[in-house]
């Protein structure tokens, strides 16, 4: 069975550009086709200072890999790209690579370690504007709203 799932994708440390690009390269090779790519879009850093700013997109990517073993190859993939993770640091920092699920298809998923959908899209800017890049009319599926009318009230 073949699901979609939009990753949300961001960098502000090094060649933010190379980074997004080469995850979206390894996502294809990983997990499957992309079906959508939104723009890339510059944002400050949310949730905590930063004199880096951000570079952000979405992707969309069909795939057959369930949801689990798409959080683990991401996972690697960071990794991999070089985002260290410190325990011990605080939640947000500075990274080359951030890759989250935002949506698998319209499932609702919740562990210690992974929430689907994302638990924070309803109030990020920086990622409604890219998923309404590849598909406005996806309906949140716990908010019942299209992404463009979360993104409208977040702009009003």
């Amino acid at each position: 069975m073949t699901h979609t799932v939009y990753f949300g994708l961001g960098s502000n440390l090094g060649d933010r550009e190379k980074y997004l690009r080469a995850a979206i390269l390894c996502l294809n090779s990983l997990l499957g086709p992309i079906s959508g790519l939104s723009l890339f879009r510059e944002t400050k850093a949310v949730g905590y200072e930063s004199q880096n700013t951000y570079l952000n997109a979405v992707v969309s990517i069909d795939t057959e890999i369930e949801l689990r073993k798409c959080f683990d190859i991401i996972q690697g993939l960071e990794r991999e790209l070089g985002r260290v993770r410190d325990p011990q640091g605080p939640r947000y920092q500075d990274r080359t690579i951030d890759i989250d699920i935002l949506f698998y298809d319209s499932e609702v998923y919740s562990d210690a370690e992974l929430t689907v959908p994302h638990p924070r899209i309803a109030e990020r800017k920086f990622v409604l504007e890219p998923l309404c890049d590849i598909n406005p009319d996806f309906i949140h599926p716990t908010l019942k709203l299209k992404l463009s009318d979360l993104l409208y009230r977040l702009e009003n």
